[in-house]
């Protein structure tokens, strides 16, 4: 497969960006990937004055921006605060925000965590049933009779 930008080099790297709730994959090669997202461009102005400052490092794991910018990794979870002028740049670049949001709409885990206890209750119920504990089957089915409702409107899945 070809670079989705250049349309010249192999794809050998991928990019998942997911809009208006639907995932989408890019594939770049890797000179491409690292200029759209690692690379960091600095102005031709500025680059004296960065020579100028001291390069800042990471004191935990010793990741300068240097690094940062030739192989686009950072060291430790330290680097996100001590190298912040160039990673964050980078991290909004990459994933739209600079605080991961995920693959999923924001309500979708309210849902799922409800799928999950409904699940649990259900097969609790079946093994009091089995057990032949018939008051705590009786008060787990009603907490799952609520949960179907509040999940599925009315509607009974079990």
């Amino acid at each position: 497969m070809l670079c989705c930008h250049c349309k010249k080099n192999q794809a050998t790297k991928t990019y998942e960006k997911v809009t208006d709730g639907k995932s989408q994959t890019e594939y770049y090669c890797l000179d491409c990937y690292h200029r759209l997202f690692i690379s960091i461009d600095i102005d031709p102005s500025a680059a004296h004055r960065e020579k100028a400052r001291q390069i800042a490092m990471c004191p935990y794991c010793g990741t300068s921006e240097e690094d940062f910018r030739t192989r686009g990794l950072v060291g430790c979870a330290q680097c996100y605060q001590s190298l912040a002028r160039t990673v964050i740049p980078v991290v909004i670049r990459m994933q739209g925000n600079e605080i991961h949001c995920g693959k999923k709409p924001k309500n979708s885990g309210d849902r799922e965590e409800l799928i999950r206890r409904r699940n649990t209750l259900k097969k609790r119920v079946e093994e009091f049933i089995k057990d032949k504990n018939f008051a705590p089957a009786k008060i787990c089915a009603e907490e799952l009779k609520a949960l179907n409702k509040k999940l599925y409107g009315g509607e009974n899945d079990d």
